[in-house]
């Protein structure tokens, strides 16, 4: 068994196999050595070799990428180095879409409905109005600490970059929320983003200008957008079809903002029988049961990072019928009481399930 067949790392995220090899090619163009990058990932260099294969395998692989970069680079900014020299080319045919789109809002629609193929089911990004401001919010709830920082920085900052290339000048922030703490070199993110930064914040979020998403863009062609469009559109249905039906069931209650539909229900949705969707589980080591309890977890652990909800507030909205049994399951999910874990994730410790108490079948994160 090969190095990077060791040690694969499940988080019930989902990307495309390319999207991996795309990363490794850059990171190799940042001077790092590919062998090392995938060491503990799960995967070797022929896995994620860009062939005519649309695989699509575990997030977890790409997080321990990132991990890897930042030890063998010795850079903890290392996310912002890779979005600050990421070029149109790294977001393949949706980049090329939403650089022949004909506004700027046009292209923002584009890469939020195509966006499960730059980084599959790992966040989830949408486009809000708060104040008469715009506001992308990118929802997630990925495990670990260097990984996941990685990979928002890497959305961020790259984001800042493209945007550059669609509008032809530099885009001006409001504000940028970032939830996480802040790390030792916060102060580059003033200086990259040029806007006020805030660590900490219940949510991702870039706040913006309304007026650029009128903006016209200067390369628009819509002969070529729609041909992009419709490639992204096949590559799309290949994500559909290779993403696991764990992972894809776990994707649609979370992407539920009300009540957790039924087994039942969800089984009609995707146009199987409730006993094939059983069966289907269970032959992924997995069931119904066990994916909506890892969607509660992630949305409470989620609106515990919010210091303005009261934990007798999050466990109402959550649907708990005390505020004790909600204590009770998150420290069966965390290993501390709501308050504790608050604590430790605002202190930079506190973002990761612990492994002695953690739900079976969850997963945990070394």
């Amino acid at each position: 068994m090969t190095e990077g067949r060791r040690a694969a790392v499940g988080t019930g995220y989902c990307i495309f196999a390319s999207r991996v090899g795309a990363t490794l090619r850059h990171l190799e163009s940042l001077g790092l050595d590919a062998p090392v990058l995938l060491r503990g990932s799960g995967l070797t260099a022929s896995d994620v070799d860009g062939g005519d294969d649309p695989r699509v395998v575990d997030a977890g692989a790409l997080l321990r990428v990132y991990e890897n970069a930042v030890a063998q680079s010795g850079r903890a900014d290392l996310g912002l180095c890779y979005g600050e020299a990421a070029g149109v080319t790294e977001y393949g045919p949706i980049g090329y879409a939403m650089l022949s789109a004909a506004t700027d809002l046009q292209a923002v629609n584009l890469a939020l409905t195509f966006q499960r193929l730059y980084y599959g089911t790992m966040a989830r990004m949408s486009l809000h109005h708060e104040q008469g401001r715009g506001l992308i919010r990118i929802d997630e709830a990925l495990p670990g600490t260097t990984g996941r920082r990685f990979f928002l920085e890497m959305l961020l900052a790259g984001f800042l970059r493209f945007n550059h290339a669609l509008v032809g000048s530099q885009t001006q922030l409001l504000e940028l929320r970032l939830a996480y703490p802040e790390p030792d070199y916060g102060a580059r993110y003033p200086q990259l983003f040029g806007c006020p930064v805030r660590f900490a914040a219940a949510t991702t979020e870039l706040v913006f200008d309304t007026g650029i998403l009128a903006r016209a863009l200067p390369n628009s062609d819509e002969i070529t957008a729609r041909a992009c469009e419709r490639v992204c559109r096949e590559l799309l249905a290949e994500f559909d079809r290779g993403e696991p039906m764990a992972a894809r069931v776990r994707r649609m209650l979370a992407e539920c903002a009300g009540p957790a539909p039924s087994m039942a229900e969800v089984a009609r949705a995707l146009g199987c029988h409730e006993r094939t969707l059983h069966r289907r589980l269970r032959d992924e080591s997995s069931n119904f049961q066990q994916l909506k309890d890892e969607v509660a977890r992630d949305r409470a652990l989620l609106q515990l990072r919010d210091p303005g909800r009261s934990v007798n507030t999050v466990a109402r909205d959550l649907g708990f019928d005390s505020p004790s049994n909600f204590r009770r399951a998150v420290r069966r999910w965390t290993g501390f009481t709501p308050q504790e874990w608050r604590r430790r994730w605002r202190a930079g410790g506190g973002a990761r399930v612990s492994k002695a108490d953690s739900v079976p079948g969850m997963p945990v994160w070394n």
